[in-house]
Order: structure tokens, then sequence, then C-alpha cells
């Protein structure tokens, strides 16, 4: 869902999107800052500034179209992959109780 929303803010003003600029350079230096600090979030930290990086790169008019593409659908692959593991929990708790 959070792509979705980041791809969102990356298309806000048209080709060029300085919100989505801003947003994603946030988005990665936080992340990388939480990765750095601790070792237990360093493979989130990684995820979140790969995101960042995505922002920024969909607020740019050359590659924006594909980079936007390409979180839209790593956006969709995340939550069905999300849906499936929903399901395999309740389908657990189900089978022990």
């Amino acid at each position: 869902m959070g792509l979705l929303v980041l791809r969102g803010l990356a298309r806000i003003g048209g080709g060029f999107s300085l919100v989505g600029l801003i947003v994603g350079a946030a988005l990665t230096f936080v992340s990388l800052g939480a990765a750095a600090k601790d070792p237990a979030d360093r493979d989130a930290g990684m995820i979140g500034g790969a995101a960042g990086v995505a922002t920024m790169v969909a607020s740019l008019p050359i590659v924006g179209g594909l980079a936007s593409a390409l979180m839209w659908l790593s956006g969709i692959g995340l939550l069905i992959t999300g849906g499936i593991s929903l399901y395999r929990f309740h389908k657990g708790l189900k089978a022990r109780g």
C-alpha cells in the first residue's frame, strides 16, 4: 500500500515532481539511517531506502514512467503477497483450534 501512495506522490505536478523528490529523499535518508543504527533493522531500512530511491526516480520526467509502472506492479505484488500470508496464518489458526 505504501508504494502505491509513494507512486501517487511522485506523479503530483506532471512530469517533474518536486514533492516526489523531497518525499523520496526524506524516506531514503531516514530508512538508511535506521539501517545503519541497528543491525536488526538493516533489511527493513534497505527496503525503505530502495522505495525512497524509486520515488525520486519516478518523479523525474525521463525515466519516471517506467519507475512509476514498476512501483505500481510492486505495490500490487506486495498486497497479493500480504493477502496470501494472511490466508495462510488464518488457516494455521483454524487447524490448531
